[in-house]
């Protein structure tokens, strides 16, 4: 669904090594990046992911995408789905063999989920899409984010995250520090989605400062992804 769909504009605030801090405009929304987008969240933020009947809705800005529709195919699998370009907004899911569709903004990994254990297929994948896409374009990958490899993902040229692991990890008791896991006796979700946003903002700080390496590098050895 769109609703006032106008000429969008990228403008690359800062860079540190493959990581950059733009800022993303359509009409009079706009974005930071880092960037972290809430699962459930608020609608009136300018990028959210709803749930309708368990299926995930992305909003970015005016424009709806879902998520979950069409064939869901999986990384590991030989079967290709086609990307899904909606005013901008390019899904696809992994495996991705095909060439990035013109007019592509705001590049969208459905499952990126799936590599979150694979930290070598994760790295290739990266760059794989980076080169494909171009720096025009920004990156959102879902579901591989959390507050200790948030700074590394960012530094690999991921632009956008969700606080779906955040969550996931919270509910089951465990909270989410930069520096690591910590099991818990209740519930972390909130202090978790605080910690990710926290480590967003920090992320850009560095990145501003031309210090991203230097994040990374306190981060290393606390990532499941490094």
């Amino acid at each position: 669904m769109t609703r006032g769909y106008t000429e969008p504009m990228l403008d690359v605030i800062a860079r540190s090594q493959r990581g950059r801090v733009c800022e993303y405009k359509r009409s009079d929304r706009s974005i930071v990046t880092p960037y972290v987008i809430k699962v459930d969240g608020e609608s009136n933020d300018p990028f959210h992911i709803s749930l309708d009947d368990g299926k995930r809705v992305l909003h970015v800005m005016d424009t709806s995408v879902p998520l979950d529709e069409g064939l869901l195919t999986s990384e590991s699998s030989d079967i290709y789905a086609e990307p899904v370009l909606m005013d901008g907004v390019c899904v696809i899911r992994l495996p991705f063999k095909g060439e990035m569709p013109e007019g592509t903004e705001v590049l969208v990994v459905a499952n990126g989920y799936e590599l979150r254990d694979d930290a070598r297929k994760l790295v290739s994948t990266i760059i794989e899409l980076r080169e494909k896409a171009g720096f025009g374009v920004l990156i959102c990958m879902l579901g591989v984010a959390d507050a200790s490899n948030l700074a590394l993902l960012s530094y690999m040229g991921i632009d956008v995250f969700d606080d779906s692991v955040a969550r996931s990890l919270g509910i089951n008791d465990i909270l989410s520090t930069p520096e690591g896991d910590i099991v818990c006796d209740s519930d972390m979700t909130e202090r978790n989605i605080s910690i990710i946003n926290e480590e967003s903002e920090k992320t850009r700080s560095f990145i501003e400062g031309g210090r991203l390496r230097e994040l990374v590098d306190q981060r290393e050895f606390s990532s499941p992804t490094s």
